[in-house]
């Protein structure tokens, strides 16, 4: 889940694109809300609205970022390239050759881009494994290490620290896993975020 943004260039300065990434779509919309909203003040202290692209799994784009995600550009975009002149004259084979070819070339820059970023994976180059994590509890490190790192995944000097008095406690250890069978989604119109009721009531009743 992400969105790029791009500002259009002032004079004499060149195009520059921002990407942002967040942790889950909801986080992307509420970005996408925010900038969209107010608009972002540049360069020369004016406010803009800045041109946003999102990215991301279309089933779960909240709607209210919909005319900010790529498919939905892309679709006005094709649309626009269809439309006839205002002369009158449209040749449908023209056109359509046009933007195919269009397309392809597209395609084929985002081709080489990637196969740029990859290049030192296909081309032979040895992988240089980063083997010692500094994130997580050794006892979460666990399931990572034997089924994708073949146990090699190690626990840095200082990942034993992690470890608090109420890890002793049932339930309360370094993770766990609770099924809420009354757990629902809340989601509400104006909010781009959802609620879990029964999941904050939970989280309140372990705490306390």
């Amino acid at each position: 889940m992400m969105a790029r943004v791009h500002q259009k260039s002032f004079e004499n300065c060149a195009r520059r694109r921002i990407l942002i990434c967040a942790q889950s779509n909801a986080d992307v919309d509420e970005l996408v809300s925010r900038i969209s909203s107010p608009g972002l003040y540049g360069s020369n202290g004016k406010m803009y609205k800045p041109y946003l692209v999102q990215v991301g799994n279309a089933k779960t784009v909240h709607q209210n970022s919909l005319p900010f995600f790529i498919d939905t550009l892309v679709g006005q975009r094709i649309s626009e390239d269809r439309m006839p002149s205002k002369d009158g004259k449209n040749d449908l084979r023209v056109d359509s050759s046009a933007l195919l070819q269009s397309n392809m070339e597209k395609l084929i820059d985002y081709i080489r881009f990637y196969e740029t970023k990859c290049a030192n994976l296909r081309a032979g180059h040895p992988v240089i494994m980063l083997t010692e994590q500094y994130r997580m509890h050794p006892e979460i490190c666990k399931f990572p290490s034997s089924h994708f790192y073949d146990n090699k995944l190690l626990n840095g000097s200082q990942m034993s620290s992690k470890s608090t008095p109420c890890h002793q406690t049932e339930g309360l250890g370094p993770y766990a896993f609770y099924d809420i069978v009354d757990g629902r989604e809340a989601h509400e119109e104006t909010l781009v975020q959802c609620r879990f009721v029964m999941n904050a009531k939970l989280m309140l009743r372990l705490k306390y």
